[in-house]
């Protein structure tokens, strides 16, 4: 399966939000190779900025 991971997964994990067991879930499943995680360089920039 491939998944489009949105800038809004990292960022609710880095910052702590709610939904943050979730998206490490969602991080988990990519890293197992269970599925094939895509991002772009603007979702890259979206968290970049966010935690500058």
């Amino acid at each position: 399966m491939r998944m489009f991971i949105d800038s809004s997964v990292f960022l609710r994990l880095f910052l702590g939000e709610p939904g943050a067991d979730k998206a490490q879930e969602i991080l988990e499943l990519v890293e197992r190779s269970r599925v094939l995680g895509y991002i772009t360089p603007l979702v890259l920039e979206e968290i970049s900025f966010k935690m500058i």
